[in-house]
């Protein structure tokens, strides 16, 4: 028998979100009782239920088989539906659901056997709809997921400010080196714009008025609290006159989103700074593919001096990775150009990757990989 909680909307409310909830308590006290009835309420749900109460279950599971039982459950209803929600009851019976995911990245670029990534793929296919969602949403609001938890645009601004404020007023007013609040307010604001260009100093500097020490030191602070990264370019053994000033990003698409004002797709995708966000949310991809293993690696970007660039190159020894990015549906000739320039000149590249917002494919001559970004987020 269901007994209505005096927190069950609150618990309702966390299940509408996109993110894993975790239904904790002692013993018998209602807690799959209550996830059924959610579920029994929200008929018109395409629901997967799992049960690690049974063995076979837990078996799959650690055998890596989640994606395919998730699957299997979608199949047996009717229609494709637009998203899928899971329940996992007695979740702490079975430890390989907490370990971390297999992530597409790895597949390609650490297996990269046609029938692996074609498999892989396969396995994402039903959750496309869902991740294609999700990447729309990080393009625009960045990856914290109090801030996705909120479904008004309007929350989510309130929460990137106070997130915003609290940064500014504990963890940057306490450094008493910092002495003009204000001044780094606003350098945060140029980075905002500028994220994903070259390092301009001498324009920061004349628009705040400040010093190049004073902009060395605040940016500084901004490498230490994790707030903004530096991508420096790629200098091989083979290649000659490339740019040697960084590229910058400000990490966090959502306080992009904050700081410029651009927080709507539509006006977004007019203003073409489209593409410096989908990198941006890219960076952060790569950086949570290379922070997953304990190999020394490090990205770059490469551009020469006649103009040909590619947008990130990781260098993850003995190998070389270069990634062109680009929000489109489209293979851009130019953009391809470039990637077999860098891998003709640069012998430890063995093979190139093209993000964007098409299908997969892969040219065997030129070892290049077009990967569908839904897939990677």
């Amino acid at each position: 028998m269901h007994v209505p909680r005096s927190n069950q909307s609150q618990i309702y409310h966390s299940f509408r979100q996109p993110s894993v909830t975790a239904v904790l308590g002692p013993r018998r006290v209602g807690k799959s009782t209550l996830v059924r009835q959610y579920m029994e309420e929200q008929g018109d749900n395409a629901w997967v239920f799992l049960n690690m109460d049974h063995m076979e279950e837990r078996q799959r599971i650690e055998k890596g088989e989640l994606k395919d039982m998730i699957q299997e459950g979608v199949q047996r209803q009717l229609g494709t539906p637009p998203k899928i929600w899971v329940a996992i009851d007695e979740a702490q019976k079975c430890p390989a659901l907490f370990d971390p995911p297999h992530v597409f990245l790895d597949t390609v670029i650490e297996d990269n056997s046609q029938q692996s990534i074609v498999q892989h793929l396969a396995s994402l296919a039903p959750f496309k709809p869902v991740l294609l969602e999700s990447l729309n949403e990080q393009m625009i609001w960045g990856g914290l997921p109090e801030v996705l938890e909120r479904d008004a645009a309007d929350a989510r601004s309130v929460y990137l400010s106070n997130y915003l404020q609290t940064y500014l007023e504990k963890d940057i007013r306490a450094l008493t080196t910092i002495a003009d609040l204000n001044l780094y307010h606003k350098l945060m604001d140029i980075i905002a714009e500028q994220t994903g260009s070259v390092r301009q100093d001498k324009t920061i500097t004349e628009a705040l008025g400040c010093s190049r020490d004073t902009l060395k030191k605040y940016r500084g602070f901004l490498l230490a609290t994790l707030v903004y990264q530096e991508v420096y370019p790629y200098i091989g053994s083979v290649l000659k006159r490339v740019v040697k000033t960084p590229k910058g990003y400000l990490l966090n698409n959502g306080l992009i989103s904050y700081l410029t004002g651009l927080e709507d797709m539509a006006i977004l995708q007019k203003s073409g700074l489209i593409g410096h966000r989908f990198e941006n949310w890219f960076l952060k991809e790569l950086q949570i593919w290379l922070d997953r293993k304990s190999a020394r690696s490090a990205i770059y970007y490469w551009r020469t001096a006649g103009g040909a660039e590619v947008d990130f190159v990781v260098q993850k020894k003995p190998w070389i990775f270069p990634f062109e990015v680009t929000y489109s549906n489209r293979i851009q000739d130019k953009k391809i150009k470039n990637l077999r320039r860098f891998m003709q000149e640069e012998p430890k590249a063995c093979r190139g990757f093209y993000i964007y917002l098409g299908e997969y494919d892969y040219d065997p001559d030129a070892q290049i990989y077009f990967l569908p970004a839904w897939a990677i987020v």
